[in-house]
């Protein structure tokens, strides 16, 4: 039996704790702080200069400069100018990042890391998001702020548009985003359909509608719950699905838990919560932002294109805040659907056992720093071993 696999056994014998090293060996914990440490300050980096690009344009007020040219009332192309120029000076240094990521990537070259794509194909891919970035972007851009200069109301009436957009995405996803990215089916064994089903009910989902991917899959070599009412579904893969009752017990009992405790619906209420907050950001910087920015003459409020630095540097911070309170009901999330597979399946060894086994196999951060571990949608690691090994002493 290799080390890794006594470490999590050994670590039943004693007071379960929640120090990483009492669960994984010394070689799991250094490869997975290299990595995720080196993944860590990409994702640093690519924050910065998500901030600092649209902050360099308010300090020299470029925006001004660029759309000085235009009459107030061609308030299109004064939008369209800015945020090309955005989407210009930000395209070198994301370049670089996505190079720099891919290159964590190729040294890493885990199990489940994947083929590394060239450096050719990362600058088309690069290029092809800038495209769709400006193309996209600059519609949605122009309808809200058509929406902004048409009537007071519109932090209500686009809250509203975003939040049914969102619940339709939400919705729809499995019948028809899903399809695109997956190929599903039954389970093709009703032995095991009924006991999928049994584990489930266990859970508090009673004939839940599961299916399987095959190939590709956005469940990866894991399972997850989408939908919302008649479109819900449980997806599992393959591999958890070959793996047999010892891992797919715990898979479906975590993902029913979610199910049954309307983990969704919440996630819903807390993202249209983050959507309100941010557009009384805009507003806030509509209404007090030409100070900030210097505007030499009258702004037009949110519907200024002059401000669209401004508020991209506001929306970057609100939206980081906004990921820690995300990420945080996150956690509370999974720790409930643990509890919930605690009590389904009951024997400490085989719980620890299969979570063993999947952190490693999914190369998550088995010890992340406390700062990764703010901004991380699952508890850590040992956190949930040991929890997994208290809950039945």
């Amino acid at each position: 039996m290799a080390s890794s696999d006594v470490a999590p056994l050994r670590a039943l014998t004693a007071p379960a704790p929640s120090d990483a090293a009492a669960w994984f060996s010394a070689a799991e914990l250094a490869a997975s702080a290299a990595y995720h440490g080196a993944l860590a300050r990409v994702r640093l980096v690519r924050g910065a200069v998500a901030l600092a690009v649209p902050l360099a344009f308010v300090v020299f007020g470029l925006a001004e400069h660029l759309v000085r040219s235009y009459p107030p009332h061609l308030w299109v192309d004064r939008t369209l100018v800015v945020l090309v120029a955005l989407e210009g000076v930000a395209l070198p240094p994301r370049l670089g990042i996505d190079l720099w990521e891919q290159r964590v990537h190729r040294g890493h070259r885990g199990p489940t890391t994947g083929a590394v794509p060239s450096a050719v194909a990362i600058v088309a891919r690069v290029a092809g998001m800038a495209v769709v970035r400006l193309v996209l972007g600059g519609l949605a851009l122009l309808v809200a702020m058509a929406v902004v200069r048409a009537t007071p109301w519109w932090p209500p009436l686009l809250w509203a548009v975003m939040v049914a957009v969102m619940v339709a995405v939400v919705g729809l996803y499995p019948v028809v985003v899903a399809p695109l990215v997956d190929r599903v089916m039954p389970v093709g064994d009703p032995a095991v359909a009924a006991h999928i089903a049994a584990v489930a009910g266990q859970a508090g989902v009673v004939e839940p509608l599961v299916l399987v991917a095959v190939g590709e899959s956005a469940a990866g070599d894991g399972a997850y719950v989408a939908g919302l009412g008649p479109t819900r579904r449980l997806v599992l893969s393959s591999t958890v699905l070959a793996a047999g009752p010892v891992d797919t017990d715990p898979v479906v009992a975590h993902e029913a838990a979610h199910w049954s405790l309307h983990h969704h619906r919440r996630s819903c209420a807390a993202m249209a919560t983050v959507l309100a907050a941010l557009l009384a950001l805009s507003w806030l910087v509509g209404r007090d932002g030409a100070a900030v920015a210097g505007l030499a003459t009258g702004s037009e409020g949110t519907a200024d294109p002059r401000l669209l630095p401004l508020l991209a540097v506001a929306l970057v911070a609100g939206g980081g805040l906004a990921s820690l309170v995300l990420a945080a009901q996150s956690r509370a999330h999974e720790r409930q659907a643990d509890a919930v597979a605690r009590a389904v399946i009951g024997d400490p060894s085989r719980l620890v056992g299969h979570l063993h086994r999947v952190l490693v196999r999914a190369e998550v951060d088995l010890a992340p720093t406390r700062w990764r571990a703010l901004w991380a949608s699952h508890p850590p690691p040992a956190e949930r071993l040991a929890a997994a090994a208290v809950s039945a002493r």
